[in-house]
């Protein structure tokens, strides 16, 4: 409660919070009657809460108190602090028989948007080990209520994890307050899924856009680690548009990605590599590699992937709601590769496909089948296949980022223009 909360999310990722552990890095042991050679046995505190500690709540309202954490079980099991662990390795406060929990722990914040809880944390320091349980993030409004409650469209996430594991954890280096050092985080069977009211307006913005590379180069507090892994993992984006009647519902599963070195303590042009596998809709399988420069302080993003058979009307789930018509035909493969270099975007789109047609339902400007009629025999593309079209037909990527929009957008909109180019979807229609 001794601190003001942070103005910005800026602010609050420029902070270090290893500045308190580093202050008493110049303490010889042992401590003058105060703290005097210790070997216990276990430590156990029950019922513990912390508050006010401003990580959820809007730092701006004025009815702010600061975030509460209830529910807080900590046990701390053979530790011991002697002149040898010292000496020898200054700061740290455990022997290497050292273990350590924090039981069940729930999040409560009257003006948070959602609700954050965990099953528990634990730790042994002998065998650097580092296990967090049952991550949830909830919201505390339904996806309606929770579109309501703003002017403009704001993306509602939801995400679980029921268990993530650290290991190769540098415990030395953390109580010494020199940063936090693995060897790899993993985790397995987590859901992300992202609801936006497409109803709701774009926020216009007066402001550039904070891209991800950006918010991890304002981190001030040393991290490193050299492996991420993410196995079985589920997305969904769910979106509500006119009407609002259904959910237009674009799904990813079985994702397992492998993410090398993620760390701000490297050269700027140190490329992270992603390396990830996935299913599109419970049908498509999908793989793309993925080069990006957290250091670099331009925007350099690298993308190559490749999609393989399906058909085509897996997709209507999502164009029944959030476009005038659906499709059906055959997709044997996609392949694309993107490029962002600072603000150009660049790249190439080969998707090859067969019998595709297309069905409106509803426009305005004429009568639905007449415009279907018209679309499939004047102006769409129905087959991209080497046994019919030499060369095959490809879209070019090419754009600028405005840094005043949103990134997801930003390289979007010229994917979409790149399929267009291909299938001769008119731009005034998609």
């Amino acid at each position: 409660s001794a601190t003001s909360p942070p103005p910005d999310i800026k602010t609050a990722f420029g902070s270090d919070p290893l500045v308190f552990i580093r202050s008493f890095s110049s303490i010889e042991f042992p401590l003058p009657t105060l703290l005097p050679v210790v070997s216990g046995g276990t430590i156990n505190v029950i019922g513990g809460s912390l508050r006010g500690i401003h990580v959820f709540d809007d730092p701006k309202s004025q009815q702010a108190n600061g975030d509460s954490i209830m529910g807080l079980k900590a046990s701390l099991k053979n530790f011991r602090l002697d002149r040898s662990s010292w000496s020898t390795k200054r700061g740290k406060l455990f022997s290497n028989s050292g273990t350590f929990s924090i039981g069940a722990f729930s999040h409560y914040a009257p003006e948070s948007a959602y609700s954050y809880s965990g099953g528990g944390i634990s730790g042994d320091v002998g065998k650097r080990t580092l296990t967090l349980s049952s991550l949830v993030a909830h919201p505390l409004k339904n996806e309606e209520d929770f579109g309501n409650a703003y002017q403009y469209r704001t993306e509602r996430i939801e995400f679980s994890a029921p268990k993530i594991e650290v290991s190769g954890v540098d415990y030395e280096k953390i109580f010494a307050g020199k940063g936090i050092y693995a060897e790899n985080v993993s985790a397995n069977n987590w859901k992300l899924e992202v609801y936006g009211d497409r109803r709701k307006p774009e926020e216009v913005r007066t402001f550039d856009e904070i891209y991800p590379h950006e918010y991890f180069q304002y981190i001030k507090m040393p991290i490193v680690v050299k492996s991420v892994s993410a196995r079985d993992g589920h997305i969904s984006f769910n979106e509500r548009w006119r009407d609002g009647k259904e959910v237009g519902r674009i799904t990813i599963d079985n994702i397992n990605a492998r993410i090398g070195q993620v760390s701000n303590q490297v050269p700027p042009m140190t490329p992270t590599i992603v390396d990830c596998e996935m299913q599109l809709m419970h049908s498509a399988s999908m793989h793309f590699s993925m080069e990006y420069q957290l250091m670099n302080p331009q925007f350099f993003l690298d993308i190559h992937g490749k999609l393989g058979a399906a058909d085509a009307s897996i997709f209507n789930e999502y164009l029944s709601q959030a476009e005038p018509f659906t499709i059906t035909g055959s997709v044997r493969s996609a392949e694309f590769g993107l490029a962002v270099k600072d603000s150009a975007i660049s790249g190439r789109f080969v998707p090859i496909y067969d019998s595709l047609l297309v069905q409106f339902f509803r426009w305005d400007k004429f009568p639905p089948g007449l415009f279907s009629w018209l679309a499939n025999e004047i102006f769409m593309r129905s087959h991209n296949i080497p046994e019919k079209d030499q060369p095959l037909k490809s879209g070019e990527i090419a754009a600028t980022i405005e840094r005043n929009t949103n990134i997801f957008w930003s390289i979007w909109y010229p994917i979409r223009n790149s399929i267009s180019s291909v299938v001769r979807i008119l731009s005034w229609v998609w």
